[in-house]
């Protein structure tokens, strides 16, 4: 089951994607790339 939180965060992407502004586009990919710690930083380092 999804949380709220990733389904929060796939919406906004998807937001994101659809804006087509490069610069958003370059912060989304950092956040696909780090997804799960940002969903749940106490599992991270």
């Amino acid at each position: 089951m999804l949380s709220a939180g990733s389904i929060r965060l796939a919406i906004w992407y998807n937001d994101v994607e659809a804006a087509g502004i490069e610069a958003f586009k370059t912060v989304a990919r950092s956040v696909q790339q780090h997804y799960e710690a940002i969903l749940n930083p106490k599992t991270c380092g």
